[in-house]
């Protein structure tokens, strides 16, 4: 019989050495702790140790076997059955017999106490262990999942806020949030010579067009500006349209959404679409004009309330996202955007180019550079 004594810092270590040089069969005969260490004693030949003989269990990683205690635990726990009690623990003179090893009372206590916590710990946001320091627990991931970001966008900018307290991580992740959100040029997609409006009914669409219309005439276009609406049908543009090519001193006119491709010239004139059909048909109608307009500088603004649902974002960025829109938040002065619509931007990967939250026509859009953004949701998070 081979009886050798094994000393860790802690009974996995102890145990770990005890598994390498006993092999997988090996049963443990006393645990001691000296001082700072645990010490270990274990033999490879169970039968002689008075045990009986026992079929061998295959050896697993020390991690696999506490996972598979704690589980057992949290089994007896909950029910009190005495079967299950049995089956995966045995009382033998204040020590248990666990899956062929000899584990002391108190590590068996120690046990229950983490299978408590994990009961306790259920739903938080866990992350990656190189995201975090120890004397910064896991306060930036978790606050952040509190406050309402994606635990996506949490993991994905995790290297923003590494290494980092509290406060400056989650600086550090506003900015890389903003970074990853903001749109190259803006100002440069507002220079195009067709800009496609689209988005869901009631989101500011039309009241967008118009400012978009404002603000070329207020860069001294030497182009004139139309203001357009695509829809299935020719009846007479929208009076809300209408009245806001009137207010800003435009023309404006409607294109069928199955003839705009052949009606609509941009050679010495830019247009503005408010587009008024459904997501399939202006996909098709806006891929047409590129194909009959090649020379053409063409952006596709998608329209978000601010309020909007992650649902309804997804909806919209998944229906658009072909198009490559870049994406403009609107009713800002209603209803301020937070963490849950910039996190399901983030994760749609659409662009934010222009931010709006006033009722006026003039000189009313923001463009969405990365600091105004950072200071965006620092405000509103």
């Amino acid at each position: 019989m081979t009886i050798l004594t094994f000393t860790g810092e802690d009974s996995a270590t102890a145990m770990e050495k005890m598994a390498d040089q006993l092999g997988e069969n090996c049963f443990i005969l006393s645990t001691t702790k000296r001082g700072n260490q645990i010490e270990i004693s274990a033999t490879d030949n169970p039968a002689e140790a008075g045990w009986g003989k026992r079929k061998a269990k295959p050896r697993k990683q020390f991690a696999d076997i506490f996972t598979e205690t704690s589980t057992k635990m949290a089994g007896k726990n909950q029910s009190g059955s005495q079967a299950e009690t049995q089956a995966g623990l045995s009382e033998t003179g204040g020590d248990r017999a666990i899956s062929g090893y000899q584990i002391p009372a108190y590590i068996a206590d120690l046990q229950a106490h983490m299978v408590e916590m994990k009961s306790m710990l259920n739903g938080m946001v866990l992350t990656d262990d190189a995201a975090l320091r120890n004397d910064m627990g896991m306060s930036t991931p978790v606050q952040l999942r509190q406050l309402g970001f994606s635990d996506v966008v949490i993991q994905e900018l995790k290297h923003s806020f590494v290494d980092a307290d509290y406060e400056t991580g989650q600086r550090n992740f506003f900015a890389s949030l903003a970074d990853k959100l903001a749109h190259e040029d803006p100002k440069a997609a507002l220079r195009a010579d067709v800009i496609f409006v689209v988005g869901g009914h009631g989101v500011g669409k039309t009241s967008l067009a118009g400012k978009i219309a404002a603000h070329m005439l207020e860069g001294g276009t030497k182009k004139p500006v139309t203001l357009a609406e695509m829809a299935d049908t020719q009846t007479n543009p929208d009076d809300s349209l209408l009245q806001l090519a009137r207010l800003i001193n435009v023309p404006v006119c409607k294109f069928r959404s199955d003839e705009i491709a052949e009606q609509m010239t941009a050679v010495g004139e830019r247009y503005v679409v408010d587009v008024s059909c459904a997501p399939d048909i202006a996909n098709d109608a806006i891929v047409q004009v590129r194909d009959a307009l090649p020379g053409a500088r063409m952006t596709v603004v998608l329209t978000l309330a601010g309020a909007s649902s992650t649902r309804l974002i997804r909806q919209q960025t998944g229906a658009f996202g072909k198009l490559e829109p870049m994406v403009c938040l609107t009713k800002l002065d209603e209803c301020a955007a937070g963490p849950v619509e910039f996190s399901q931007i983030a994760q749609s990967g659409e662009k934010l180019g222009l931010l709006t939250g006033s009722r006026a026509i003039i000189d009313s859009l923001s463009f969405a550079d990365v600091r105004p953004v950072t200071d965006y949701i620092a405000e509103n998070c």
